[in-house]
């Protein structure tokens, strides 16, 4: 009996150490706000490195963060950091001990102030969100990377105004989550937030859902070299990888019926949208700055290809390239025997062409969804972005492409 007794224990312990070791190599349960299935793109970096390291500087990664001297990229420094809006009104970027401020001044004197709490962008331009309360509001003075400068926030409609509100519906493409309040009808009150859910960028789970069952299993088998509960793109039909960029890339404008944070890869875009739409489907009416994904749909290389999708250019985990001699290669792998001998042109600009597709068939084209008055003007500015429907450009739009060339000496 004693025997039986022993031989029970040892096995029971046996048991227990295996279970025990398997579990020491699992990852300990986060906090994360979107639920436990979620455990934090940190984990990601013990098995594939490099991809996390390459992403974490990207412009996705990094599109909302906590706002500090280390990551706004204006300057503070004494003439460097005003805006005038007129004679006896100015906004002032100041760094007090308190924290990094927008302060009004009428007269000299100190009207208004407004802490610096989250910082949107980080790539063309960057906007900042102050918290009151439970809500967020944009303040009035922004940084643009073109012109290196502070300037009005993008369609600010009054510089000298800090009560634009910012609801869920902007964190849906600059975050990774944040919890919206419920009214009676379990429906979300747009601008009451819980700033302790916000997670910040980008996130590798925002892409490819929720991680946890994928890296325990995988820290627990690591000889398992396949796949397990995580969605990868080489599984998802065309449309289904365009519609992971069209959840941002598509618009605002869309009534929704379902929150976006909830769209997982391999979801249908579809589905989360009203059956309605506001335009009329004309590239005039699509914006450079977040259409990109129905300018590039109305391009004959889109529709008559059947393969061709974002990732076709586009590797989402780096920053997209500003050479346009490496996108051009990806034009002249199917157009290799493209004819430019109706354009009047030197062969130093025939050779040129050949190496930049971009700059005439993707051109620069002005935002109307990021306009901006600089410091002093009244005059407004518009920021301009790489189109995304690829097209001939003809008459003055072309003669006007080899002048810019001529211009700055690409030939």
């Amino acid at each position: 009996m004693r025997n039986k007794k022993s031989f029970i224990l040892i096995f029971t312990i046996s048991g227990l150490i295996m279970i025990l070791s398997r579990c020491i190599n699992s990852v300990e349960k986060n906090n994360d706000p979107r639920g436990d299935i979620f455990i934090g793109s940190a984990s990601c970096r013990q098995c594939h490195k490099s991809i996390y390291d390459s992403y974490v500087a990207t412009s996705h990664f990094n599109s909302t963060k906590t706002a500090s001297d280390k990551n706004i990229l204006g300057s503070f420094t004494h003439g460097q950091n005003t805006f005038v809006v007129n004679s006896a009104t100015q906004i002032v970027m100041e760094h007090r001990d308190s924290g990094l401020f927008q302060v009004l001044y009428v007269n000299g004197k100190e009207a208004e102030i407004h802490r610096m709490d989250i910082t949107f962008g980080i790539k063309h331009a960057q906007t900042f969100l102050y918290w009151q309360g439970n809500k967020t509001f944009e303040l009035p003075i922004s940084y643009y990377t073109t012109v290196h400068t502070w300037a009005s926030s993008p369609a600010y409609p009054s510089v000298v105004n800090f009560t634009r509100s910012i609801g869920i519906g902007c964190f849906e493409c600059h975050s990774s989550y944040i919890e919206g309040k419920l009214n009676a009808s379990n429906k979300v009150i747009e601008e009451v937030l819980d700033k302790n859910s916000l997670i910040n960028g980008i996130d590798c789970e925002r892409c490819h859902g929720p991680s946890t069952n994928h890296v325990n299993y995988h820290l627990t088998y690591p000889e398992v070299k396949q796949a397990k509960y995580i969605v990868t793109s080489n599984t998802l039909s065309r449309q289904q990888k365009l519609d992971v960029c069209a959840v941002c890339h598509s618009g605002n404008d869309k009534k929704k019926e379902i929150s976006a944070f909830k769209f997982k890869m391999g979801d249908t875009l579809a589905n989360f949208f009203l059956p309605w739409a506001s335009h009329n489907n004309t590239t005039s009416d699509f914006d450079v700055h977040g259409n990109q994904y129905q300018l590039l749909s109305q391009s004959k290389c889109f529709l008559q290809s059947k393969t061709m999708d974002c990732l076709s250019c586009h590797n989402p985990h780096t920053n997209a390239g500003t050479d346009v001699s490496e996108y051009s290669k990806k034009c002249l792998s199917c157009h290799k025997d493209t004819d430019h001998s109706s354009l009047k042109m030197d062969e130093a600009m025939a050779n040129t062409m050949k190496a930049n597709c971009i700059d005439c068939h993707m051109p620069l084209q002005p935002s109307r969804a990021i306009t901006f008055q600089l410091s002093g003007s009244d005059t407004t500015s518009f920021y301009l972005l790489r189109t995304h429907k690829i097209a001939v450009y003809r008459d003055e739009k072309i003669n006007n492409l080899l002048q810019y060339f001529k211009k700055n000496k690409n030939i």
